[in-house]
Formats: structure tokens, sequence, C-alpha cells
């Protein structure tokens, strides 16, 4: 299957069911269901049991979140690192008690914890190879699935992986995501990617449970919309019931599953209740027959909500025994543990203590244990092949957990964070792809790597710890969010001088490189731009390109003389522009003008290859060589502070931005876009800025919080096309763009007149939303495209999904995620939205897309954070909308991006980085990390080159890890793309032996690969030898 063929796969071959279809016929009523509220009354008898056996899993867990209403190092030193000893110990007496183990995180700093005992750390590893112990998905983090990039997600597996690997020689095979807010399929693909084979998810809609537990589809083999083949499906298992607590996961009636929480034994401390007010009772030789029938009951029960074994005539039920920070004392660990071996005693005949059973309860027909997910996926498979059950495609957002109330608020809770971590991700892609480079190519020695490597890796576990379900989300406390943005600026600050001291490296000069940014210092604050001092003698710039294609693209340098001149070391000269220099903000607050006349942009189009650098040379001069912009001021704005230099006049009319593709017609009132030209056909794209408010007040379960999004009518307009303010214009060979003020908005929309952004209209927004009060912010375009609410966003940056709006969901069950792309479409044309950070997404109306910006809230939601929303701060909010014209054979509910789309997309994942050189430069080092002969097809991607210590070595390698997109090619712009042919050569990028693995590199799929061949949309992972 070619990218031209995947335009018209909206229906997967071979798939049993589609979410989508679901949706389509579900009514989405909340009825009471009696017991199980979002479910109905399940009737169990004795006499139906008589033949058909029950086996049950009981599985032991502890969830330990890595910040939330504590810091990481808080629940560390004053939870964390009990609960493992706690474990150790407990499972220590008895070699049939189980335990699983999510967080990665937490065990590098418990076996790092020099407070921790070798003998402890030492019987942890036993328990793990003996499968007393099993790490479940394996990852730094369990990482949330909706505002996270593929990149990160699979960053963080691979680091967790990895560290797995090194210290106990294991590899997890079972994913487990009990407390993410809604389920992926991106999620499911990297975990197969990564040799998961089976996973477990909870938080889906409760109308997605009661009508998948009526179908006995629970489990499924969770299906890409890409696969026709299965061959990248995972086995999945959903929880039918509300929590993964267990009140709400040994049967449907929680106040009799509470009765087997041990730990809430009134001898146990601190006390925990029963909200049922049926407090559990201690197992004893009188009682144990009873408490045993009534807890069979809802095994029983809740295993009728799965399909019957086939090959046996049995049924399996997995049940949890814990919750958050569970196992924190050993009182609590001899309360589960000992008063279920009593009931599976009786169940099943066990002799304590050693546990050893026959069954003397024929009756009952149940074999019950303490187990992993392991032991669990091991008896589903002997009872009914997986291959057996039934093949599902789509996605489950948006998550309610009860009525109207739709985990959609944390799609946009906390932006600057969402917005600097993926600044961090582009930081950390640049430093791995050009270390690695310089491995490859000889020009880095192991030393030198040594040292780059490990603030590499610091970086890199910031970023990854930052994609918690808690912490990507901004559901967390205050003091947490900080202790957060402190891991990032760490983060960043080790990454950034990784990435200086690399490319300082690899240069063939004794020079430093410093990239054109201010150091971060303070958490909330935006970057701020470096000055490049244009003195006596010339400066120079290396402009790294990290991705795979030759690209030609706009860099923004702010220099401090407007007599410069601007060329390459050949002599050459690129387009260039020069600007005065507005500061949007400053000191933390809109400013909004020239606030220093002795400084200016300059704007260069440069073309760099891929994987390579582009030297360019700023020199001193007499006059200046760098054209000058133009300057328009519109309604209230005024030239203050411009140099006289730059002509100024004043906008009439409807005034126009224009490049070579497109012309974008603006709002002569206030310069909002109005319109947009191409292909000599003008179309309606009105842009507007909108806020919503909030249902209700005080602390209540429907209030919008930092979860959820509960508004009171639909958005109205605060500042749009009947609006009046000051704006200006600056046109130059460069680019035109238009800069507008108003309330609580900085606004910058620029047309960039060659290069790759030139076919696509770049809008820069900042908002400030403090001090408002239940205010979220949005971004609206107002299209003629006819889309009757349909709107198509993308899965954590690897698939689109097709959303139709449904009046069944109200207003806040229609908002989607957006990680990098949303579109809306007709039979004529598309308008694609491509941003640079995570937020949600929707259509409430025919022709209109609308995207949040930021939101301050005033109460709780009472989901557990315990706090309103309003440590907001100035947000910057960065978008490229293209509209394109469809040939006729085009289909109107096609799931790809256009081939110009995807390259856009990646562009703004990982735009160029420019760096100021200080010191003897002497000659032009730029460099390429590819081959000059080398031709790449245009749908390859480079997730990253990846700098590794694979499977524990001492030694650096470099894993490659590539993607090919899908794209849909009945769309224009595709002239100045690559049309080169898989497969790639691998000598492209080293001539050192190269193997594919698995995505974290655990498994060895084939040994001495020449050449990466990859299907559309699929991702391969290879590994140069050391």
């Amino acid at each position: 299957m070619d990218s031209a063929q995947l335009q018209s796969a909206t229906e997967v071959q071979g798939s049993t069911y589609h979410v989508d279809k679901f949706y389509e016929e579900w009514d989405f009523v909340d009825r009471d269901g009696g017991v199980w509220k979002q479910g109905w009354e399940i009737k169990s008898s004795d006499q139906e049991w008589r033949d058909t056996k029950l086996q049950i899993i009981l599985m032991p867990h502890s969830h330990n979140d890595p910040g939330w209403v504590k810091t990481l190092d808080t629940y560390y030193t004053g939870q964390t690192r009990t609960i493992l000893k706690v474990i150790v110990d407990a499972l220590s007496k008895n070699p049939l008690r189980k335990f699983i183990w999510a967080e990665t995180v937490f065990l590098n700093m418990w076996f790092d914890d020099q407070t921790v005992t070798q003998d402890y750390k030492t019987r942890f590893t036993s328990l793990l190879k003996a499968g007393q112990i099993e790490i479940v998905t394996g990852g730094w983090v369990m990482t949330e699935e909706a505002p996270s990039h593929y990149f990160a997600m699979s960053d963080q597996l691979i680091e967790g992986h990895q560290w797995l690997k090194k210290h106990f020689d294991y590899h997890p095979k079972n994913g487990y995501n009990c407390d993410t807010f809604g389920a992926s399929p991106t999620t499911a693909y990297l975990n197969h990617l990564a040799g998961i084979d089976h996973m477990l998810i909870q938080r889906t809609h409760y109308v997605v449970k009661k009508n998948f537990a009526e179908k006995n589809i629970l489990e499924f083999n969770w299906r890409q919309s890409f696969d026709n083949s299965g061959a990248d499906e995972t086995f999945t298992h959903m929880m039918p019931f509300y929590s993964y607590d267990v009140p709400h996961t040994c049967g449907p009636d929680p106040s009799v599953c509470c009765q087997f929480d041990f730990r809430r034994l009134r001898k146990v401390s601190p006390p925990v209740t029963c909200p049922w007010r049926k407090e559990p009772i201690e197992i004893t030789k009188t009682n144990v027959a009873e408490r045993a029938r009534i807890l069979l009951d809802q095994y029983r029960k809740k295993s009728k909500l799965y399909a019957k074994g086939t090959k046996s005539n049995t049924r399996v039920v997995l049940t949890l025994l814990g919750d958050d920070f569970r196992y924190d004392s050993d009182a609590e660990a001899e309360a589960q543990f000992t008063n279920y071996e009593k009931l599976f005693e009786y169940i099943l005949g066990w002799s304590v203590p050693t546990l050893e059973y026959i069954n003397n309860n024929p009756n009952m027909n149940a074999e019950a244990k303490f187990g992993t997910l392991a032991d669990y996926f091991e008896l589903v498979d002997k009872a009914r092949p997986i291959s057996e059950n039934p093949s599902i495609t789509g996605d489950f957002f948006s998550y309610a957990d009860r009525t109207t109330n739709y985990w959609t608020g944390f799609f946009n809770s906390r932006p600057f964070l969402k917005w600097f971590d993926r600044r961090l991700e582009h930081l950390m892609q640049a430093a791995d792809t050009m270390l690695s480079v310089g491995l490859l190519s000889g020009k880095i020695g192991q030393s030198i790597a040594e040292e780059i490597y490990k603030k590499i890796r610091a970086g890199r576990r910031e970023v990854d710890l930052f994609q918690h379900h808690d912490a990507i989300t901004g559901t967390e406390k205050d003091f947490v969010h900080r202790d957060y943005a402190d891991h990032l600026l760490n983060g960043y600050k080790n990454l950034k001088e990784a990435f200086s001291q690399t490319l300082s490296s690899i240069n063939e000069e004794n020079v430093v490189a410093v990239m054109l940014e201010e150091n971060l210092s303070e958490r909330g604050k935006l970057p701020v731009a470096k000055t490049v001092e244009i003195g006596a003698n010339c400066a120079y710039l290396d402009i790294y390109n990290s991705l795979l294609h030759k690209t030609e693209d706009l860099v923004r340098v702010k220099v401090d003389s407007s007599k410069i001149s601007a060329s390459y070391l050949d002599g050459t000269k690129p387009v260039s522009q020069l600007n005065p220099f507005w500061d949007i903000v400053k000191n933390d607050q809109f400013e909004g003008r020239v606030s220093d006349n002795s400084k200016f942009e300059l704007l260069l189009v440069v073309a760099v290859d891929g994987l390579s650098t582009k030297r360019v040379k700023l020199c001193p001069s007499a006059s200046s060589e760098v054209p000058l912009a133009k300057i328009s001021l519109g309604g209230s704005a005024d030239g203050q502070n411009i140099e006289s230099n730059f002509a100024t006049s004043r906008v009439s009319g409807d005034p126009e931005l224009v490049s070579p593709q497109l012309k974008a017609v603006l709002n002569g009132q206030n310069g909002l876009l109005k319109e947009v030209n191409i292909d000599g056909r003008v179309h309606k794209v009105e842009l507007q800025f909108a806020k919503y408010g909030c249902k209700g007040r005080g602390n209540s379960q429907d209030n919008s919080g930092s979860y959820l999004f509960a508004p009171d009518k639909l958005s109205v307009p605060v500042f749009g096309q009947e609006s009046s303010g000051g704006f200006r214009i600056i046109s130059g060979p460069v680019m035109d763009e238009v800069q507008v003020g108003a309330e609580r908005i900085m606004h910058k929309l620029s047309v960039i007149k060659s290069g790759i952004s030139s076919g696509a209209l770049l809008l820069d927004t900042f908002v400030d939303v403090r001090g408002e009060t239940n205010y979220e912010m949005v971004m609206q375009l107002h299209t003629d495209v006819q889309n009757h609410r349909t709107l198509f966003t993308d899965m954590n940056g690897l698939t689109i999904t097709k959303k139709v709006y449904y009046e069944k969901l109200t207003i806040q069950g229609n908002v989607y995620p957006i990680v990098s792309s949303a579109f809306i479409q007709d039979n004529q044309k598309r308008l694609t939205v491509l941003t640079q950070q995570s937020s949600g997404v929707t259509s409430q109306r025919d022709g209109e897309i609308e995207v949040w910006l930021d939101r301050t809230l005033a109460q709780d939601d009472s989901r557990g954070m315990g706090q309103p929303v309003k440590d907001n701060s100035i947000t910057r909010n960065t978008f490229k909308i293209i509209l394109e014209s469809t040939s006729p054979s085009s289909n109107p509910d096609s799931i790809y991006l256009s081939p110009y789309s995807n390259r856009l997309s990646e562009n703004m994942h990982s735009p160029f980085i420019a760096s100021l050189l200080t010191g003897s430069v002497t000659k032009d080092s730029s460099f390429t990390g590819l081959k000059a002969a080398t031709t790449l097809p245009h749908d390859a991607k480079l997730v990253n080159l990846r700098p590794t210590k694979v499977n524990g070595s001492a030694k650096i390698s470099v894993a490659l890890i590539l993607r090919r997109y899908g794209s849909d090619c009945s769309f224009s712009q595709l002239a100045s793309l690559d049309d080169s042919s898989w497969p790639i050569s691998l000598s492209a990028f080293s001539t050192k032996k190269a193997s594919e693995t698995s995505l974290t590199l655990l498994d060895t799929l084939a040994e001495n690969v020449a050449e990466a061949n990859l299907e559309p949309m699929k991702i391969k992972v290879f590994h140069f030898d050391e």
C-alpha cells in the first residue's frame, strides 16, 4: 500500500468494529443501573457455574504518581521508598504472593538511594526474576495519552526499558494504563513496537464500558487505522467499572467490594472508611464461608462481562487489590495478603502457610490466586485464543466518568508548560541527532561524547518525567506545577548546554557555539532573544537542520545595528529583510511596541541540508545592505520609536499580505484575517477570539476545573470581525506580517514569501488571562468549508481520527485533543491547523474550527486536585494554517495529511536552531550528517537519531528511528517535495553494521540490515554498532 492509496482508507479492512460507528448508534443517556450505577443488574446463580470453572486473578498493585498533590521527591521520600520495602518484605514471606509495578522513575530513585540497603535491592531483583513482581509497561512514567506527542511517548518508553535492561536484564511484556484520561491507539502501537504483547486500559467513557460489556467485547485486538492485516494489533483488556480501586474492581457492587479492601480495617492506620458505610471485617474461621461466597458472587458477575472460554469451559476474571500509594505499611500489606489467603484457603482448600491446595469446595468450581498481568493474560489465552477476539479500530476520547462530566478541560490546563515541553522535545531531538552525527562520522570521540551524553540524559529524563499523566495534563497542585516547571528548566539548561557543546566539538575550529536565546532561569517566563552585536568584526551563525530533508526556512535574528550585510561564506547572499524589533512581551507584561530603536529583527531565508549546518556571516556595513521593511499603521496604532529610516504610512481599505502562493486579506478595522486567496479563488477564513464561561460556581463535581470543561453556553466573541483596534503591517522581500493588539491578546499573522512555509499562514498568538475568573479563551476560524461540524484531529501526532459533532455529547463532549494537527474539509478544499503545542479543538458550528489558548478556573472540579487553576502565565500559541484545494477524485473523509502538511508539521516540531559562534572562525566548517549523494523520499520522517548505551553497554552507540508518513496525494503543493522512492540505504547515515530492533532496542529483529523499507504510517528502529 503506497501513500496515494491511503487517501480512501477510512474503513479498516478486517476490523470487526469501529468506535466511530458506535458513537453514531449509541444514545449516551446516563441511566441508573442500580448498584452498578452506569451499567445494569447482573444476575448469577450456583446452577450456572456447575459446569463452568471460574479462574480468578487477584492483582495487588500500588499506583504511584511521580507528582500530583505532592511533588515527585515528597512522594518518594514520604511513601514510595517505604512502599517498595514493604512489597519486598511481604512477598518474601510467601512465594504465591504477587505484585505489579509501573513507574521506572521511582525504581531509578530507589536503586540510587543510599539509605536503601543492598539486601532490599537484591531481594527485589530476585522477586522480579521469580515472577512474583511484574513490571508493567516499564516506561519512565505512565504517560498521558491526550496531550503527549509520540516522540516523547516513545522516548520515555525507551528510557524506561533501557534502564530495566541494564539493571535487571528485564523486558516488560504487558502494558498497564490504569489512570490516563482516555485511551489512544498510539499507546497500543508503541507498546506493540516495544514488544509488549498485551495491555490494560481503564479510563474510557462509561457508555463505552457499558456497551462493550453488553457485547462481551471488553477484551479486543486494538487495530490501527492504517493496519488492514492486523499485523500491528495489541490485545487489550478494558476494565468495566468506574475506577481501579478495590471497590470498583472486584465486581459490580462497590458497597460489597469495599468490604474486601482490608486496608480499611479499623486496626490499620491512618483510618480509611468505606463511603457505603459497610466496613470490612477480618476473615476468621467462623465467617470465612459467608465472606467467600459474597466475594465469589462479585467475581462471577464481573466475569460475565467478558467473553467465555472456547478452548475450555471456563471464565477468567481479573480483579485488583490496591489504589494510589497503597502498601505503605507492613500492617496494610499483612491485612491484605493474610485475609485473602484465608479466603482463598476456603475457596480452594489451600493449606496455609504452604498454600498447597485440593479443591474441597466443588460447588464453588473456582480457582483464585494472587497474580500479575502476565498470569492473567496467560489464563485468558489458554481459555480463548487471542486471535478469536474481535478487532476494534478507533480511539477512546473524550473521556467522561459520570453524567456529562467530560475530561476535556485538561487538554488546555496550564498551557505554558505544554508549550515549553514541546520546545524541549525539539531541543532534545536536535542534541540527540547532532551528537549521533558526530559519533557516526568520527568527529566526536567517546570521551567527549560521554560528557555530552550525561547532559542529554539529564535533560531527557526531565522531559520524560513531564509526560506523566498528572504533569503534562496540568492537573497538579500549584506547588507541584512549579516543581515540574523547575524540572523542565533543569532539562532546558542541560539540553541547551549539550547542544552547544556538541556543535562546538563537531566544528573543525576552536569555536564556542551559543544558541540565540538568553538563558532561562525563571519559571513561567517566555524565552528572550539574544542580541547579536555587530561590531568592528563579523559575527558568524551556524543554522542547524535536525531533520532528514533539505529545508529552506525563515531564521529570525535580533541585531543591534541596521547597517549590516548578510552572506554565506562563499559570498552568495540569502534573501533578507530588516524590521524594527517589536517587544511583544517585556517584564512579564504585554509591551507591543518598539521600546528600543537601536535593536532590529533580521530575517533570513536559509536553505540547510538534512542533519547539517549552514554558516552565515553578518558583517558591519557603511549602509544597510539588507532591505528595510515598510511599515503600515492601522487603527489606533502609532509609529512610536520606529527608526526614521523605515518608511511609514497609514492603512487604507482591507490590506493584504502576499506571497507567490497565497494572498491573505485582512479586516481594515482591526487587522484580523478575513479571506485567503489561493489558486485564483477567494475563500472565507475569518479569524476571531472568543471565550467560554463556567456553568456553575463553588465546589461541585459538575463545574469546570483542571480536569473538566463544563461551559454555561457556546463561546462568545471577545475580539472579532466587528471589533476595532490598532495594528501594524510590516512588509518586505522575505515576509509580510500583521501585528494586532487587543485586551489580553497580542497576535501576529505572517506570510513568508519563499521556503517551506510559503504556502501557509503563520500565527503567533500571546494571551494573558490573569485576573479573569472562569474564563476560557479560544481562537476561531470561520470558513466556507462545508464540513457539517465534522472534525479531523490527530492522535499524538501519529494518526488522524474523524470526529463528528453530536448534540447528545453536549458542548464539552465534542472537544478533542489536538497535538500537532487538525483539519476540516469538503469535496473542494481542506483547511488544516498545525500547532506547536497541544490543546483542545472542536468544530461547534459548520465551517468552524476552534482551538483553546488558555483557561483560568475559580473552583475545583472534585477529581482529586483539590484547588482551582489560577496560576496562569502569559502563554504563547504558535500555529500554521494551510488552505488546500482538492482534486475531483479526492475523498472528503480522508484521514491523512497532504504531503505538504506532513512536511510542514515535522518542521514545526523541529525547526532550525541558530547558534552564534565565538572564537577563531576562519573557514566554512558547516557539516553534513548524510552522504552528499543521498536523496530521500518525501514521506520519510526522522523521528530521532538517538545516542544510547544499548542494553547496559559502557559505550555510546546510535539508534535510528524512522517513520514513513501516510499522505493524501489528492492535494496541491507537491512541486517542491523530493520524489525519491523507498527503500533508504542505511549507508547514508553510517558505514557501521546495522540491525533492525524493537522500538526500545531490547529485541533484535534482523541483523546486518543494509536498507530501510517502511510501509506508510509505520515506524522502524535500526541500531548501528558501537
